[in-house]
Order: C-alpha cells, then structure tokens, then sequence
C-alpha cells in the first residue's frame, strides 16, 4: 500500500533554512569539460585533411613509392 510522505521528510518542503545556497562549479570540472568540447570541435574540423593525408599514404604505401618525394638535400629518395 503506498503512503504519501511528508513534505518535510522528503525534501519537497519549503523550509527556508534548510536550502543550501548555491555555489559555482567547479574550475577543473568546467575545464575538463570546455577542454573535451574544444578537442570535439578540433577533431571534427580537422577530419577532411587528415582523411586526405591517410588516404594519400595508404597509396603511397600501395605503390610503394615515398611520401615525400624530395629529401631535405635536395635529392629525390631513389637518387641514393
């Protein structure tokens, strides 16, 4: 059988001297939380060049043939 509670047993009441004030969060809450936000954005806005990137290495990587085709003398990898 249920029974109704008290408003003053279930924290539903109105005593004013019982509500705790309210308090700010937490900084290393909030900037965790920006920080993922932040990493979210990067990620997504980044994702077309990075496929790019890994597409056009895994060709390379295919072909078998360099990423880079200049080394940093000046000479192409298959001039060695």
């Amino acid at each position: 059988m249920a029974t109704a509670t008290s408003p003053v047993t279930d924290g539903l009441g109105g005593d004013a001297a019982r509500e705790r004030p309210l308090r700010p969060l937490p900084r290393v809450m909030v900037g965790s939380a920006a920080a993922m936000v932040v990493v979210t954005v990067a990620l997504t806005a980044l994702a077309g060049p990075l496929y790019g990137i890994a597409e056009r290495a895994a060709g390379d990587l295919r072909d078998r043939t360099p990423t880079s085709p200049r080394s940093s003398s000046g000479r192409t990898c298959r001039d060695r």
